[in-house]
C-alpha cells in the first residue's frame, strides 16, 4: 500500500492502493466518458445519459471523486488525473483488445520478436480460415490496388502478389522499396527474374538483401487517402493474417524499424 503522511506527521492515511483504482476506472469508464464528452454536466443529466439507476450514478460519482477523478462545483467534470486516468485506461484497453483480436497473428511469431502494441490499436485484422484459406491475401490484394508507395521488409513473397506489384510498376502507378529475406530474394529471382529485372530498370523498385530480420512482414503503404502500417503472418500453411492500421504511431513505429532493417541491407543492383 501507499501511504501518505499528514503536514505534523502524526498521522497516517492510507491511500489506495493502484490495483484499485484500475478496478474503478474499468467499472467507472463509462460515466467518465459522459462527463468528459458533455459541455454541462449534473448528476441527474448523467443518471438520464447512461443505462444505470440514479443510485448508480450517486455511488459512481462519489467513489470517483473520492479517488480525486472527479469534482462537483454545481456541475460534475473531470479533473486533472481523472482526464489522465481516462485517457491512460482507454489506450491500455486498446491495447489489449488489439492484441486479442490479433492472437492468431501473433500466435505465428516467437516470444522474442520485435513488436510494439501499436501495431494492433484500433487495427483491422484479416485472418485466413479453413473455409477461406485466401482471406488474409485477398484483403492484401486489395491494399496493393489503392497503393501508390510501399516500403517495408517481407519475410515471405507470395506468387499472386508478385503479379499485383508487377502490373502496378508497369503502369507506373506505384514505387516499391523492400528489404527481402535472403531466402525470399533468391526465391523471387529464381522464379520471376524476368518482372525484377524490368521492374527495376523503371527505377519504381528498390530491392536490398536483409543483414537482420523480423519473422513476419512489415510496411508502410501509402494510398491517395492514408498511410497505413501493415504486418503480414505467416505459418507453415501460408498466409495467415493481415494487420492494418492508419494509427500514426503505428505508421512512425512500422518506419523506424524498416529504416532500421533497410541501414543493415544491401541494395541489389539496376
Amino acid at each position: 500500500m501507499w501511504k501518505t503522511f499528514s503536514r505534523n506527521a502524526t498521522s497516517v492515511e492510507t491511500m489506495p492502493a493502484p490495483d484499485s483504482l484500475f478496478q474503478l476506472l474499468a467499472q467507472r469508464a463509462d460515466l467518465m466518458r459522459a462527463v468528459r464528452d458533455a459541455t454541462t454536466t449534473t448528476k441527474p443529466e448523467l443518471a438520464d445519459t447512461l443505462p444505470v439507476s440514479r443510485s448508480t450514478v450517486d455511488r459512481a460519482v462519489r467513489e470517483l471523486e473520492a479517488h480525486t477523478l472527479l469534482e462537483r462545483a454545481g456541475q460534475v467534470s473531470l479533473t486533472l488525473k481523472g482526464r489522465l486516468a481516462l485517457r491512460s485506461y482507454e489506450s491500455f484497453a486498446a491495447d489489449i483488445d488489439g492484441l486479442d483480436a490479433a492472437d492468431a497473428a501473433l500466435a505465428t511469431v516467437p516470444a522474442d520478436a520485435r513488436m510494439d502494441t501499436v501495431l494492433f490499436r484500433d487495427a483491422t485484422v484479416v485472418n485466413a480460415t479453413s473455409v477461406a484459406p485466401q482471406r488474409a491475401t485477398e484483403a492484401y490484394r486489395s491494399l496493393l490496388a489503392d497503393a501508390t508507395r510501399i516500403e517495408g521488409y517481407a519475410s515471405a513473397v507470395l506468387d499472386s502478389v508478385v503479379s499485383t506489384l508487377r502490373e502496378r510498376i508497369r503502369a507506373g502507378e506505384l514505387q516499391v522499396s523492400l528489404v527481402l529475406h535472403p531466402d525470399v530474394l533468391d526465391a523471387l529471382i529464381a522464379t520471376h527474374g524476368d518482372s525484377v529485372t524490368d521492374a527495376l530498370r523503371t527505377d519504381a523498385l528498390t530491392l536490398r538483401e536483409a543483414t537482420t530480420t523480423l519473422p513476419y512482414s512489415l510496411f508502410t503503404l501509402d494510398t491517395t487517402a492514408t498511410t497505413y502500417a501493415c504486418g503480414l503472418f505467416y505459418d507453415d500453411t501460408g498466409h495467415t493474417s493481415l494487420v492494418h492500421t492508419d494509427d500514426a504511431q503505428a505508421v512512425a513505429w512500422a518506419d523506424r524499424v524498416t529504416a532500421d532493417l533497410r541501414a543493415d541491407a544491401t541494395i541489389l543492383p539496376k
